[in-house]
């Protein structure tokens, strides 16, 4: 069995039939909706003005539960980012692309929409405080962090690096695209190594997995940023190797040793629950089950993939960044509208929906200004035949 060599002879068949999974956009949808659900659900329950009686009164309310629990979304795209960023490794590797050319093309991807999105976020913040000078809405408790702030502040909010230097992020929500963009470098720097010293990339990637969850089972204290979430980011990226090589004793066996080292992961090291944020053990038997769940659904790609109500969150998948992007400032305007409505209490639930709809609704206007016009022709043309078939 060779892990690390790469025999020439045997070149990479990327992009081809056996490794497209169409359901990938609408399971994007999913998990950006529920982190929109999540954000609106625990603005509004825990806002003193809307439930008076605490949180206690929705401890048996399904939706609340469903909605907290939303920052499982952030493990589904991490999944999901595994599948298709190995994909595209293999794509640039087998068009003989260099890690730096990898790099920036998903730089571009990122980068723009997530510029366009803390502008969006500064203004609305700006149109809060001069509301609240109005006396149209409450007050806030403090001002806005982006004023006036440290160098290193501004440069980790520039370069998405808050959670390496430890800087608050503009909007909490960015702390993932860290992740996301160490991700990325860390394939690039894959890419290198295939290249320069004839290693196989999913081989370096298997090793890689399965130092970082050794290091979390001995040690998930100690373990450093991005190798304590990388593991999801792995998970996804062999489900996809799986799925493009589905005889090959070797892809199952990176799925099933990972799958083992996750689980025992989960077994030993509960850790800690905040609000709306998962524990570890949580996160980590989550993105197990997602991962098999995607390769369970495979075989039934072709005949889910028709289905109305897949081919319309297949639509909002395409745009999934976008409204993630985009939707923690603007969901707290129909908030507060909905409140001086009356629509507290007991009926959080119908501030909750609007939340979401709005969420999404501009998300898509994001979509179509901020971030369409920096995709690749390819991702075009991809949202286009999702588009049609609706």
């Amino acid at each position: 069995m060779q892990i690390f060599s790469e025999k020439k002879t045997i070149p990479h068949v990327i992009a081809n039939k056996s490794s497209v999974y169409q359901q990938l956009d609408a399971w994007r949808a999913l998990a950006a909706i529920w982190v929109v659900m999540a954000h609106a659900c625990s603005t509004v329950i825990t806002d003193i003005r809307v439930l008076p009686n605490g949180m206690a009164l929705l401890s048996g309310n399904y939706l609340y539960m469903f909605s907290m629990s939303g920052q499982l979304g952030v493990a589904m795209f991490f999944v999901i980012s595994g599948y298709c960023i190995v994909l595209a490794a293999d794509n640039a590797i087998a068009k003989q692309k260099s890690a730096m050319n990898f790099l920036k093309a998903r730089f571009r991807r990122i980068f723009p929409p997530y510029y366009a999105s803390i502008v969006l976020a500064i203004a609305l913040t700006l149109v809060f405080i001069l509301a609240a000078h109005l006396k149209f809405i409450p007050k806030p408790s403090h001002g806005p962090e982006f004023i006036n702030n440290s160098f290193l502040y501004y440069f980790s909010n520039l370069t998405l690096t808050q959670v390496p230097f430890n800087i608050k992020p503009i909007q909490a929500i960015y702390w993932s695209l860290c992740y996301e963009i160490a991700f990325y470098i860390i394939i690039a720097a894959c890419i290198f190594l295939q290249k320069k010293l004839n290693y196989s990339l999913h081989g370096i990637l298997f090793i890689l997995t399965q130092l970082s969850l050794i290091w979390l089972i001995l040690a998930p204290d100690t373990c450093p940023f991005p190798l304590d979430l990388w593991y999801l980011f792995g998970m996804g990226a062999f489900v996809y190797i799986r799925i493009k090589n589905p005889d090959n004793f070797q892809s199952k066996l990176f799925f099933d040793i990972t799958s083992v080292l996750v689980l025992l992961f989960a077994s030993l090291h509960a850790g800690h629950y905040t609000l709306g944020h998962p524990a570890s053990r949580t996160q980590a038997i989550f993105g197990f089950v997602f991962s098999l769940v995607l390769l369970l659904l495979y075989r039934f790609d072709s005949i889910l993939i028709k289905n109305r109500f897949i081919k319309i969150l297949s639509f909002l998948g395409t745009m999934s960044y976008s409204i993630y992007l985009s939707h923690p400032t603007v969901i707290a305007i129909p908030r507060q509208l909905m409140i001086k409505m009356g629509f507290i209490g007991d009926k959080y639930w119908i501030t909750l929906i609007v939340q979401v709809i709005i969420g999404i609704g501009v998300g898509y206007i994001f979509h179509i200004i901020c971030e369409r016009p920096f995709m690749s022709s390819y991702a075009k043309q991809r949202e286009a035949r999702v588009k049609d078939i609706i």
